[in-house]
């Protein structure tokens, strides 16, 4: 998970007196429910998952977070527009490819440009759902291969299967 928030560590925002409230309430009733279900293998046993569920959501949006000294600089997100220009190159010359191809295909099919990019993005976003982290990360890199092996190339041909 990226970093979606950073603070200096004296720039924290402190706890808000209606999130403490309500947090001081939730043990409250945690405690009560625990009561409650003692000797109740299944009730105990149903609350320890939703509470585990719980804490595991918490603990990630805590790893979202990330503090730094106050001394140190707060380091460059990362972007598109940051990346060394190598990268940049290639995503800016998949796009002018992409937009090539389909001028192309609006001058072989007469179809309206609106109409093609609409129909191709809502293939895409299909095709996107088959696609797991790790594909998409495989097939950049077979892809940087290519562009590292043939410079003067623009464009590669990546298989990326889809199939479920």
């Amino acid at each position: 998970m990226h970093n979606t928030f950073t603070y200096r560590h004296s720039d924290l925002p402190s706890i808000r007196p209606e999130v403490k409230a309500e947090i001081v309430g939730l043990d409250v009733h945690i405690a009560d429910l625990i009561l409650k279900s003692q000797g109740n293998y299944r009730e105990l046993q149903e609350l320890a998952e939703m509470l585990e569920n719980s804490l595991d959501s918490c603990e990630l949006n805590l790893n979202s977070i990330r503090i730094i000294p106050d001394d140190s600089s707060v380091p460059a997100v990362n972007t598109m527009a940051n990346l060394p220009i190598g990268e940049q190159s290639v995503i800016f010359s998949t796009a002018l490819f992409s937009n090539l191809l389909l001028v192309a295909l609006q001058d072989l099919t007469g179809a309206k440009m609106h109409s093609l990019v609409s129909d191709v993005s809502n293939r895409v976003v299909k095709e996107m759902e088959k696609i797991s982290d790790e594909q998409i990360t495989a097939s950049l890199a077979r892809f940087m291969e290519g562009q590292s092996e043939y410079p003067e190339c623009n464009a590669f041909f990546v298989d990326i299967s889809t199939e479920s």
